[in-house]
């Protein structure tokens, strides 16, 4: 009975690194401060304190992207806008079968997030095995 369990759970870690290895991958790649995009300025997104939002503008072709850590995202056509609480450092990006990859602000911006500013979030998607038209 030990060894069946043992073989089991060997067999469950190898299946969960291959499942792993050929997830797809999200890159965050650049991050720049839009200085002459109004969006955020004219937003009228609120964080729970009533504060205006940072926003972010995330270049994705498809929808489907799950974000974790915002106030509210919104597709619009090849992009995201991903509305952000003041001086937040970071968020997460995740699509179906995919891993979750953490976009840490500070490391790409060189600074926190600052509303009611706009930003414009670069993202190397080559990686991502994902169907728009299958998002399971």
């Amino acid at each position: 009975m030990k060894r069946s369990f043992q073989l089991s759970a060997l067999f469950l870690l190898a299946a969960s690194v291959t499942l792993s290895a050929d997830a797809g991958k999200i890159v965050p790649v650049s991050m720049k401060m839009l200085e002459s995009d109004m969006s955020g300025q004219l937003s009228k997104v609120r964080d729970k304190m009533g504060r205006q939002c940072a926003l972010v503008k995330v270049n994705i072709p498809y929808e489907g992207a799950i974000f974790n850590g915002v106030i509210e995202d919104e597709y619009r056509v090849s992009s995201y806008n991903v509305f952000i609480e003041d001086g937040n450092k970071y968020f997460k990006i995740s699509f179906p079968g995919c891993e979750e990859v953490i976009i840490n602000v500070p490391e790409l911006l060189g600074d926190r997030l600052r509303a009611p500013r706009t930003y414009e979030l670069t993202i190397d998607i080559s990686q991502l095995e994902y169907d728009p038209a299958d998002p399971d």
